[in-house]
């Protein structure tokens, strides 16, 4: 029997599957958003980093801030890691492979044992059932064990897109600043009639689907 047939009644190894396709197609999207970002302000030919980074900073807006190490001692791993990658960020290139722990748009699972899965499914099965049994129109109701989720929650504690394009729309302030900047560089780099071509608007990566759903 194929690997495919058997995935189609293992519903452990369907989720497994699904989980991944959605971690893969999550991180290439928000790497390419990143790649095009930066390669449409590296073409501006700007003449410092400093001018770059303020382009980049309304979709990245850690960039270019100082003091981010300073974390206490239980802080979170993904966050610090993110935090200090970016502050040793030097040339915008940088961001094309930094670090961001929810790039893939996966947060990693908590439960990792199948005892203590299993205690979270039982704990909601019985809180379910106590409010239901609160109702006193259907005393026979039973709500049963999610069996799907106790196979997503063993790979995955939840998604969390990280918007890097906050919602593909910038700020009327940050574009006026862009043109502004982009007259300024225009002018300075050549000496033929000034002509705006477009404007700093990248499209975002699209907007996360059912995971079950991806094919």
């Amino acid at each position: 029997m194929s690997s495919g047939a058997q995935s189609d009644t293992n519903p452990g190894e369907t989720m497994r599957l699904a989980v991944e396709r959605f971690r893969t197609r999550m991180e290439s999207s928000n790497r390419c958003f990143i790649q095009d970002c930066v390669d449409e302000i590296e073409a501006m030919r700007l003449l410092t980093e400093d001018g770059k980074f303020s382009l980049m900073r309304p979709y990245w807006y850690e960039l270019g801030v100082t003091g981010l190490s300073d974390w206490n001692y239980d802080a979170p791993r993904g966050p610090v890691l993110r935090a200090r990658e970016t502050e040793n960020v030097s040339r915008l290139e940088d961001l094309k492979t930094i670090f961001h722990e929810h790039m893939d748009g996966i947060i990693p699972p908590m439960l990792v044992t199948d005892k203590w899965r299993q205690i979270f499914l039982e704990t909601i099965e019985n809180v379910c059932n106590e409010a239901a049994v609160q109702d006193k129109k259907d005393e026979d109701f039973h709500i049963p064990v999610c069996d799907e989720l106790g196979h997503f929650i063993k790979y995955a504690n939840g998604v969390q897109h990280p918007d890097f394009c906050r919602s593909g729309k910038a700020s009327t302030q940050y574009i006026k600043e862009h043109l502004d900047l982009r007259h300024k560089t225009l002018a300075r780099n050549s000496t033929r009639p000034l002509v705006i071509e477009r404007r700093f608007e990248p499209l975002c990566p699209p907007s996360v689907q059912g995971m079950t759903n991806m094919q």
